[in-house]
């Protein structure tokens, strides 16, 4: 994989759909000392923060895990022990975090 980013000139944009951006972030600390990189990635693990404050993961996508699992909860509540019709859709917002933010959201 490192070696199809060294024949790039250009900036090159990565973007790693899960919670282990810290396993590609940190093969990429060497490269992105010496080329164009913008990484971003998903949640707020400790190894993907550890990455965005060095400057290897330039944002993270942070998912609200607690608010959708309670909303979760609370839809189970509402239909099964007030049985209430719930909604099919339940729209959370996303937060981008990069290192001059992530101190608003732990």
């Amino acid at each position: 994989f490192l070696n199809v980013l060294l024949k790039h000139e250009n900036p090159v944009h990565l973007f790693i759909p899960n919670s282990k951006t810290y396993k590609l972030g940190e093969q990429l600390i060497q490269f992105k000392e010496t080329n164009q990189l913008r990484v971003v990635g998903y949640d707020l693990l400790q190894s993907n923060l550890r990455l965005l404050n060095s400057g290897t993961i330039d944002y993270l996508i942070h998912q609200k895990p607690k608010v959708q699992g309670y909303l979760g909860m609370q839809s189970l509540y509402k239909n099964i022990v007030l049985k209430t019709d719930v909604p099919l859709h339940q729209y959370i917002p996303l937060d981008i975090i990069n290192k001059e933010n992530v101190m608003y959201c732990q």
